[in-house]
């Protein structure tokens, strides 16, 4: 599920990746948009599926604009959790979701973000609505909704944004400056985020949940190339150790978007699994945004209920 990392994308598509980036404000604490349906259905006692985490779970398009008006129903943003909800667990679901979030972010409000608090949160509609962090609404859910059967997560894309963005604030991107900066900094971004993951797990389980845990290992772009099947299989196989003990599912994203993409020269945005560029002249750099389409929601729809199985 994690597509974001910078050496995996081609060049086009890291410019690309930078210029969001750097377009986006960091975090703050701030409140967002009222909702009271989300308050109700997360009091009600009856949730039975529980979605968080970033962009990836909240179904974002980066090629909509983050405003109030461009945005005036989140629902509109359909993500694999919004399928299982809806067609696995009888709507009785929530999504507090953030885009932008990072795992620092999750458990603090106040940590550096990558524009889920200043944006998203200040300027557009999120799913559900709440005060404080993701794991603060993550425990006062758990503990209303003792039936709780299942959370699914996406969480690290963005630290591996803010990563890239440091390097790239030192150093030009196409000098062994920058190269070297990421070789130190992603290894480091991965143990932080791992940490924090089991921080997050460490809370849901203290809080009462007793159900079914699931996260998304990486993904890579272009299964033909070999620099990044090596570096999504070295990153899979780090994430996989840190959490052996952890109790929790690890989703095969690397897997199903490389068996669906076979039948496009291993290319997930040929395969359709991420959402095409509508500008067709924008689309010859950058063809697609980083985040699934239907096709990949679906995809990962399928693969979370064959993972608790």
């Amino acid at each position: 599920m994690f597509s974001t990392l910078f050496s995996r994308l081609p060049l086009s598509s890291r410019l690309f990746v930078l210029a969001l980036l750097l377009s986006l404000p960091f975090a703050c604490k701030t409140t967002s948009h009222q909702d009271n349906s989300s308050k109700s259905l997360s009091n009600s006692g009856e949730l039975r599926y529980l979605a968080m985490g970033d962009s990836l779970t909240f179904g974002d398009n980066l090629f909509i604009p983050v405003t109030a008006e461009a945005r005036p129903d989140p629902e509109a943003f359909v993500s694999y959790a919004t399928l299982l909800g809806k067609e696995n667990f009888d709507g009785k679901y929530i999504n507090i979701s953030c885009p932008g979030e990072t795992s620092a972010s999750f458990l603090d409000e106040k940590a550096r973000d990558n524009g889920c608090h200043e944006t998203y949160r200040a300027k557009t509609k999120l799913k559900a609505t709440y005060q404080g962090s993701q794991v603060d609404e993550m425990t006062r859910i758990i503990k209303a909704n003792p039936n709780l059967e299942l959370i699914t997560m996406t969480i690290g894309g963005n630290d591996y944004f803010l990563a890239i963005k440091d390097c790239a604030a030192k150093n030009l991107i196409v000098t062994q400056g920058f190269k070297d900066c990421l070789k130190d900094t992603l290894p480091a971004a991965l143990t932080l985020l791992t940490y924090r993951m089991k921080t997050i797990f460490a809370k849901a389980r203290e809080a009462g949940f007793k159900g079914k845990l699931v996260i998304f290992n990486f993904n890579a772009q272009d299964y033909k190339k070999v620099d990044d099947l090596q570096t999504t299989i070295a990153s899979n196989t780090a994430l996989k150790q840190a959490l052996a003990n952890e109790n929790v599912l690890i989703a095969d994203t690397f897997a199903a978007y490389q068996e669906r993409a076979k039948a496009f020269d291993g290319n997930i945005c040929k395969a359709g699994i991420m959402i095409p560029n509508p500008n067709r002249m924008a689309a010859l750099m950058q063809p697609c945004d980083v985040h699934p389409s239907l096709v990949g929601a679906r995809i990962n729809a399928d693969l979370v209920l064959a993972t608790i199985k």
